[in-house]
């Protein structure tokens, strides 16, 4: 008797145990086949329940491992949608480097992606013309510089270099012909005012102040001769007064 309880405890254990192992087979295999990507993860749990029950059921493994396989596939395809998503942002947000990182990673994870390589194709380009527009912008601050400092030659000769750019644009080259052309009258016009104010105090006996203003025109047009020839004889008047006040002292 002890023996057929025995008997009848095993039978309505292994009974339970086919029910259940039955139950998790078909619970997985309905969410594997279910198409729904977020049941995956149903699915594994399903059938590595079901393997411990029935190690040896090789079509379970091999659902299994195809559920497993899918959900990888499935968290590459959502990680490449995010970083696709980040790099469009960037891309939108004119952040261009960071746009490129972002659809480098994704080509990883996708790399036949068309949409996602004419993305990093335009990143990349845009790239290459923010650095040749830097370039131009870096030569016409330069050139304002020199303006400044009342280095007009130098200033017009900056400005020119942006004429024979590649990718200074039409509006850039305008722009600069007009710069040029107001660094040429301004500099006639200063070269002429400081001659005129060096010439009068010449005149006056004011010599420091007329060497200061002639040395200024040369610095403005070193071609200046008149104003050349004149810093000459102000700078010799200048020694000559020098020489006879030291006589004086004798």
């Amino acid at each position: 008797p002890a023996n057929e309880e025995a008997k009848k405890g095993f039978a309505k254990t292994s009974a339970r145990f086919e029910s259940l192992a039955k139950s998790l087979f078909d619970q997985g295999f309905d969410a594997l086949k279910s198409g729904q990507a977020e049941r995956l993860s149903e699915a594994i749990d399903r059938f590595e329940r079901y393997l411990v029950i029935r190690p040896d059921d090789r079509q379970a493994r091999d659902f299994l491992d195809e559920s497993v396989k899918k959900r990888s596939q499935q968290q590459s395809w959502l990680t490449m949608r995010q970083r696709r998503s980040e790099g469009i942002d960037f891309f939108n947000n004119r952040e261009y480097e960071r746009a490129v990182v972002k659809f480098r990673e994704a080509l990883t994870l996708a790399p036949g992606d068309r949409e996602i390589q004419e993305y990093l194709k335009k990143c990349e380009e845009r790239i290459k013309l923010s650095a040749s527009r830097n370039k131009v912008l870096e030569t016409f601050n330069e050139g304002i510089q020199a303006f400044k400092k009342r280095e007009y030659d130098k200033a017009i000769e900056t400005w020119k270099r942006i004429e024979g750019m590649a990718d200074a644009t039409e509006s850039d080259r305008q722009m600069v012909t007009g710069y040029i052309r107001t660094a040429e009258e301004v500099r006639l016009y200063n070269q002429n005012r400081y001659f005129i104010l060096g010439e009068e105090s010449a005149r006056a006996g004011r010599l420091l102040q007329a060497r200061e203003a002639l040395e200024e025109a040369l610095k403005i047009n070193k071609y200046h001769e008149k104003a050349r020839a004149l810093l000459k004889d102000v700078n010799d008047r200048v020694a000559a007064f020098a020489f006879a006040e030291l006589r004086k002292g004798e």
